[in-house]
């Protein structure tokens, strides 16, 4: 216990801040600790694992519901201030238009709630510290509330400057209550990931104003007056959630002291001015670097943002569609560079944390500042990951600097001062864009925006970069106002004085278990061979040993049952049995068999966590190799215009090309599955990407229109084989748990290969001689297998595999039937397996249907009868396929609640619900909210099918039978077009420019009405095997030889049971 104790002291005393000294000593020796100080020690750092500091959700993970519960609703009143603010930015020329103003003296509204930010955060800061974050947090959002309406209300501009300036009050009263009730509670290894999440609630609420800006403000008859009207909404949803919820425990904690203090001094205002002196004295220093740091990232968000639609529109020409999709791009790579630098500081250091992301927003600043074509929409998103992840390390970062009880207030106050500083950013480039005139036609004093931008963005990184170096950092320290308490060998006393040194002893111990059991028998000498050794431990975890012990059934009867399904009964009895049971196995929901809350199941934290390195990394080599082989498919399909003009022939010559890849991916999944499940899925593999690469380089180098057939007919086989082998190296060897998530994940990586298509496409499509920039897009694609094959091939085949192959051959060995050129047990499989194969074609047939039904005329609705441009067809898209991603995770992680059956059926009703306003609405809005949640429901349906259809299908030949099933359903689907075609000549209209045109709409509404019906049916009457064990258990076939061929289970025959009833 006394090294724990001195661990515990060790630890917290190092986070005590002392008073600054200025004498020269202190001074030269706190230089000098600003380079050792910068990265952790190694003694620090190998605290921490591999996988800890690759897997965000092993630090989220430690969240209590309470926790999450606490983060979720300071991160919701965080977005929608967010929202409030941005509702102004989106609509300046829409209210200068209503008022009757310029759009100058709009924007100085905007102005206004900057500088009065800063009196919000002193009065709801102080509020917030001294009683609680609970009511300053409830009054601010009902004051949001209050003045979104006004302001909707407003008809002369007095009226809503006034109505702004009370905003700014009540605006800048936010990020520190926000702040304190997100991070408060907040696990020490998980603050980084947390603060990181946090911060971008900023990113994503401009995300949300856009998507409701469109909906809302673009299909209303008040406008950019509904958009303020309906922000109220939500936030009143906030506030009663707030209600009903209690203070955070480090609040209580600060309460009981000042409770225990108040006894010996006679008022509570001379206790307030005793605290306020002690925090004053001590944190001084720290409050002006905070608000000088603040200054700086205050100047590097706003140099990056203000000006840059204004560069995108005036200098380069981009429609607002464009320069709103180059601007949500940049927010996207905000969200993503918050959430990873975020999490990395907890190892890493905040500092060092903060000075990496700046230096790769530096090395940013070119291609977001110079490119004109489509490129320039990667270099806003990884400029804005450099800035926005330096953001994102803020939060956690000014809270740990802070003085504990007045957190709120100071994390506030120095945020909104330095907000206040950068309002100056827009005048400051002005005055430099003087020095860099353009002669724009049309325009009056215009200058080079690109230039001026670079120029002060790089002035700002050094800034950054230099002021994080030279200051200081309190990584890990406790929240609480015992933090600055220095805790002796004498513990009673120490416990007099905080009371919490229990926690910290229970805190360091877990520290230290933690880094005790990362310990393994035999060191691993690299990174792959840790990932390995991991497969191999939680192979064993997850499949226990067999030995001699309770209830036992023959090896050979077992390995049976590890390999193959059993064989169908079609007796009358058999088939009334099972009828009989389609209602009551249908609501046999898996809630009901678990202690757990509806919340713990739903949340999918738990089971990632059960993940592995080695999970992780096969997970993501299958996932990436299925978003690879999806953006190949639609690099034809992004660019048949341009294929069609350059090799001379109809655009519907060109989707022929589409077509044959269809036809032909049956044949891949034929040769490719057999091949996977009988030599392993690491050639295959590499074979298939290797395939890509050879193919999609000859696709961009094609002359004719006969070579462009040949090179996709081969790509059609290619892409036809990457399915089973991709989701079987994904899933079939990741915990039961996880599978659901991973699954819900993992298919709409077909969708996240469409947008990669798309982006892509905008960036090469003027890197090539003429209209052919189509080449260089299919060259690049050529690049991203290159780099699957060199990770795959560092890896050995999967645990699962392994056993399997040993259980066949012992199979073998024990039938007397060993045949080296042909795998007999193909035979035993189409016994056994025959009538599930038929069942999942016409299953996979419906899934088909029900996504090309759904999306491939969608196109030509939005061009032909709505007569939608080209960008606002990119803008509906690119977000539709966003909602089916969404889909995908949500209703992947229902199937945890209701098994995979229901939540299908769920999914399609849903869909159901969205035909009209999806196929029926004339307006951008309209279109892409029903069309958002037509594809969530689709694709929520789909995110269940991966897993779904190797939990039916048996472990012999599951790459085989689940990639040749899928291909067939594909190409049955593949008659869709011709059947809407068919329907169409009753709906006949006509179209500017077009024959033969029907109404498109009333055509999909029809026939995905129809596909639905039948999903639904079809899964009903289906079977289902939840959580079935995927993975092959291990034998030792020694000891079972022994023992006259019998074995049992190591702990009880309960996971036999269990197995049997899945069959």
């Amino acid at each position: 216990m006394s090294s724990i104790h001195s661990t515990v002291m060790q630890e917290h005393n190092k986070h005590i801040m002392q008073p600054p000294s200025f004498t020269s000593r202190s001074i030269i020796k706190y230089v000098k600790t600003r380079f050792t100080t910068l990265i952790p020690t190694q003694e620090e750092r190998s605290q921490y694992s591999w996988n800890e500091i690759l897997n965000p959700f092993t630090s989220i993970g430690e969240l209590s519901p309470r926790q999450w519960n606490f983060f979720l609703v300071g991160l919701a009143g965080w977005t929608w201030d967010a929202f409030d603010f941005f509702a102004v930015s989106l609509n300046v020329n829409n209210i200068a238009k209503d008022l009757d103003r310029s759009v100058k003296d709009i924007t100085w509204g905007i102005t206004l709630v900057l500088m009065l930010r800063s009196v919000g955060a002193v009065i709801f800061g102080l509020w917030g510290d001294r009683y609680g974050r609970k009511w300053p947090y409830v009054v601010n959002l009902i004051l949001l509330i209050i003045l979104q309406i006004g302001t909707g209300f407003v008809q002369t501009y007095k009226q809503f400057l006034g109505v702004r300036a009370i905003f700014g009050i009540a605006m800048g009263g936010m990020f520190g209550n926000c702040a304190a009730c997100a991070l408060d509670d907040c696990p020490v290894r998980a603050r980084g990931i947390v603060s990181g999440m946090f911060q971008e609630g900023y990113a994503l609420g401009y995300l949300l104003v856009v998507v409701f800006q469109r909906a809302i403000t673009d299909t209303t008859a008040k406008g950019w007056r509904s958009l303020f009207w309906f922000s109220a909404g939500p936030a009143l949803i906030f506030v009663i959630w707030r209600l009903t919820m209690p203070e955070t425990d480090t609040f209580l904690r600060q309460l009981d002291r000042r409770r225990a203090a108040s006894e010996k001094e006679p008022s509570k205002l001379l206790q307030f001015n005793s605290q306020a002196k002690q925090a004053v004295k001590k944190y001084w220093l720290v409050m002006i670097y905070s608000v000088l740091l603040m200054s700086g990232f205050n100047f590097m968000s706003h140099g990056s943002q203000d000006l840059y639609p204004t560069l995108l529109t005036v200098q380069y020409g981009y429609g607002s569609d464009r320069s709103t999709v180059t601007n949500s791009v940049a927010n996207l790579g905000a969200i993503f560079g918050g959430i990873v630098f975020g999490h990395l500081s907890t190892f890493i250091g905040r500092r060092f944390a903060i000075i990496i992301a700046s230096i790769i927003g530096g090395a940013m600043i070119y291609p977001w500042a110079f490119i004109k074509g489509s490129g320039i929409n990667a270099g806003a998103f990884f400029l804005q990951t450099g800035v926005q992840g330096a953001w994102g390390v803020i939060p956690i970062h000014l809270s740990e600097l802070a003085p504990p009880q007045y957190r709120a207030f100071v994390t506030g106050i120095s945020y909104q001062l330095g907000n206040l500083c950068s309002s100056a950013s827009s005048t400051i480039e002005t005055t430099i864009g003087e020095r860099f005139p353009l002669h724009i036609k049309g325009e009056e004093s215009v200058f080079d925006y690109a230039k001026v931008m670079a120029i002060f963005m790089g002035a700002v990184f050094a800034y950054v970069i230099l002021i994080t170096f030279i200051g200081p950092e309190n990584r890990g320290a406790d929240m609480g106002m015992e933090r600055d308490d220095l805790i002796t060998d004498d513990f009673d006393d120490a416990k007099s004085d905080m009371g919490s040194v229990e926690e910290l002893e229970e805190a360091s111990s877990s520290r230290l278990t933690r880094t005790s059991n990362n310990n393994k028998k035999v060191p691993p000498t690299s990174f792959f061979q840790t990932v390995y050794q991991t497969s191999e431990i939680m192979s064993k975890v997850d499949s226990p040993p067999l030995n001699s012990s309770n209830s036992s059934i023959s090896i050979h009867e077992a390995r049976e049952e590890d390999l193959y399904n059993e064989k169908p009964d079609l007796s009358k009895t058999a088939i009334k049995k099972y009828l009989a049971t389609r209602i009551t196995t249908l609501f046999d929901i898996p809630i009901r068999k678990t202690e757990s809350t509806v919340w713990q199941v739903l949340n999918p934290l738990p089971g990632l966590k059960l993940m592995n390195a080695s999970n992780w990394n096969f997970y993501f080599l299958g996932f990436l190799a299925w978003t690879v082989d999806s953006m190949d498919f639609f690099c034809v399909s992004a660019s048949a215009p341009e294929i069609a003009n350059t090799l001379q022939v109809d655009i519907t010559e060109i989707t022929w090309g589409v077509t044959l890849v269809l036809m032909l991916r049956s044949v891949g999944a034929f040769i490719f599955g057999i091949m996977s499940d009988y030599f392993g899925r690491k050639y295959p593999y590499i074979f298939i990407c290797g395939l890509f690469v050879v193919l999609e380089i000859g696709t961009g180098f094609v002359q004719t229109y006969s070579q462009f057939l040949a090179v996709r007919a081969l790509f059609g086989i290619a892409m036809g084989a990457m399915y089973g082998v991709a989701s079987c190296t994904a899933l079939e060897d990741q915990p039961a748990k996880a599978r659901s998530i991973l699954s819900g994940l993992f298919l709409p990586g077909y969708n996240l290969g469409y947008l990669f298509a798309v982006v892509f496409f905008r960036a090469f499509g003027d890197t090539y001689k003429g209209d052919q920039g189509w080449r260089a897009l299919f060259w690049f694609s050529a690049g991203l297998p290159v780099i699957l094959i060199v990770w795959r091939l560092c890896f050995p085949e999967s645990r699962t595999f392994i056993n399997m192959k040993k259980e066949k051959k012992a199979l073998a060995a024990k039938s007397g039937v060993v045949d080296s050129w042909f795998d007999r047990s193909i035979l035993t499989t189409m016994k056994t397996e025959w009538l599930m194969f038929v069942y999942l074609v016409f299953l996979m047939s419906g899934f088909n249907f029900m996504s090309h039904g759904s999306q491939d005329l969608f196109i030509t609705l939005l061009v032909k009868q709505h007569g939608i441009g080209k960008d606002a067809k990119t803008v509906i898209m690119v977000v539709v396929n966003l909602g089916a991603i969404c889909g995908g995770l949500f209703f992947g992680q229902l199937t945890e609640l209701l098994g995979r059956r229901l939540t299908i059926i769920i999914c399609c009703i849903f869909s159901g619900a969205f035909l009209y306003p999806s196929f029926f609405s004339s307006d951008v809005g309209g279109i892409i909210g029903g069309y958002f949640f037509l594809n969530f429901g689709v694709m929520g349906a789909w995110g269940v099918a991966p897993v779904h259809l190797l939990e039916l299908v048996n472990t012999t030949h599951r790459t085989f039978l689940s990639g040749l099933t899928y291909q067939l359903g594909n190409l049955a689907s593949s008659a869709s077009s011709t059947i809407e075609a068919e329907i169409g000549t009753r709906f006949p209209v006509k179209l500017e420019g077009a024959t033969d045109a029907y109404d498109y709409g009333k055509v999909m509404a029809i026939f995905c009405g129809a596909v639905f019906a039948y999903m639904i049916i079809f899964i009903f009457l289906g079977p289902e095997r939840f959580h079935k064990t995927l993975t092959v258990r291990e034998i030792n076939y020694e000891d079972t030889m022994q023992d006259s061929d019998r074995f049992s289970l190591a702990s009880d025959s309960k996971a036999l049971v269990e197995h049997k009833s899945n069959v």
